[in-house]
């Protein structure tokens, strides 16, 4: 039986995550060319920008870091840390939307929320790609 690798591309799940978000952030601008009024335009932009603004930073965090034994008090604190900024700054962004019209505020959560969907489906891909082999995921023809 097959099992999956403990340590996952996660670099390379993420470069595909934001390449994919970046087409879908260049079909949006490209909407918004024509539509320059439209709030739910709008609040797709900035909430594809600022999600895919927060996996590239969450990468570059965790690729700098090494886990070790002695320092893993210093490692779970530049997490936290890092994480805690990008939660402020999505709430600061959603605060912000929300002020100028709840369409807006809606569809910059959905832009968020969006690249993390887009990042769970590269990442469910891969993982059934891996497994293509197994006898769980052959269909059974009777």
């Amino acid at each position: 039986m097959r099992v999956l690798p403990l340590n996952l591309p996660f670099n390379k799940f993420v470069r595909l995550t934001l390449k994919i978000s970046t087409v879908a952030l260049a079909v949006v601008s490209f909407f918004l060319i024509w539509q320059t009024n439209n709030y739910l335009l709008w609040g797709l932009f900035i909430g594809l920008g600022v999600g895919m603004w927060n996996l590239y930073f969450l990468e570059k965090r965790l690729s700098k870091l090494k886990p070790d034994k002695s320092l893993v008090p210093k490692f779970q604190l530049a997490i936290g840390v890092s994480s805690l900024v990008r939660i402020f700054t999505v709430i600061a962004v959603l605060w912000v939307t929300s002020r100028i019209s709840l369409i807006m505020l809606i569809a910059t959560a959905i832009g968020i929320i969006a690249v993390w969907g887009i990042f769970a489906g590269v990442v469910a891909v891969f993982v059934l790609r891996s497994l293509r082999g197994e006898k769980v995921l052959k269909a059974k023809v009777h």
